[in-house]
Parts: C-alpha cells; sequence; structure tokens
C-alpha cells in the first residue's frame, strides 16, 4: 500500500514542475518580446536607436559610391531616404581619422541632408587612405562600410 501513494505522489510532482517550467517559458518570451519592441519602436521616439537603424530594409543614409579620385581626396555619395527621420549628426571615419557632420556645424561643406536628396562629399585624408574602410555613423549608430579604391 506504501508503493501506490509513492507513485501517485510522484505523478503530483512531475505535473506540478512541469507546469511551473512552462509558466516560467512563457514569463522569459514575453520579457524578451516586450523588451524588444521597447528597443525597436521607432514611431514613439522622436529619435532613433541603432538596432532600428541599422535592420531597415531602406537605410536612412545610403553610400552609393565611396572612392579616390585623382586628387587624392575621398569621394563620397549619401543618398537620404524620404523618411522623415531626426537625423542630428554623421560621421565619416577611417581607422585614423573622422569627418563629423552635425547641426551645429552648418557648413556647406558638411550640411545634413533633407530627405530625399544625395551629395558628394570630398574628404580630404591626411595619409592615403587607398585599400582602407570608409565607415558611416548616424550618430553613433554605423551604417554601413565600404573598401575605398581609386575611381
Amino acid at each position: 500500500m506504501q508503493s501506490l501513494n509513492k507513485k501517485g505522489v510522484s505523478e503530483v510532482v512531475t505535473t506540478s514542475t512541469l507546469i511551473v517550467i512552462a509558466l516560467a517559458s512563457v514569463a522569459l518570451a514575453s520579457y524578451s518580446i516586450f523588451d524588444l519592441i521597447k528597443i525597436g519602436n521607432l514611431q514613439s521616439s522622436p529619435t532613433y536607436n541603432c538596432l532600428d537603424l541599422t535592420t531597415r530594409l531602406t537605410p536612412p543614409i545610403r553610400l552609393a559610391k565611396a572612392c579616390i579620385n585623382q586628387n587624392g581626396e575621398i569621394e563620397a555619395l549619401l543618398q537620404r531616404s524620404t523618411e522623415n527621420i531626426q537625423i542630428s549628426s554623421f560621421s565619416f571615419v577611417l581607422p585614423e581619422e573622422t569627418w563629423a557632420c552635425s547641426q551645429e556645424t552648418c557648413s556647406e561643406s558638411c550640411e545634413i541632408l533633407p530627405p530625399g536628396t544625395s551629395r558628394n562629399y570630398f574628404l580630404s585624408p591626411q595619409s592615403s587612405p587607398e585599400d582602407k574602410i570608409l565607415e558611416i555613423y548616424v550618430g553613433t549608430c554605423k551604417i554601413t562600410e565600404v573598401r575605398l579604391t581609386q575611381c
């Protein structure tokens, strides 16, 4: 008679354990999903986030062309998407040099493009940029990179 009681208790413990594991899994999955929704919701935030910018089918700024012209300058053609995302700064980055454009610089040579426009930027590096990687950042988010070659 004692073995029957142990068998019944064993089934109850197993069933209870499975229920607790299932509830914990649902809670963990819900927390993760809500956390991702909160991170990736661009429309509710006046600024952007890196996860959203780097996973978009159409990035806010696209590097259409980047090469080294006959004068030794980097010639970079940027195209801005038509989406009205607030961009307050972007940067061109080589391993040893950075050119930053922001709302504070406001010079014609470093203008932040309005949505739906494109522009050639000419950058004068201190050393030969050939075969180096040029990276484009929007704020602190790396958007794209390209290896530089002659035009």
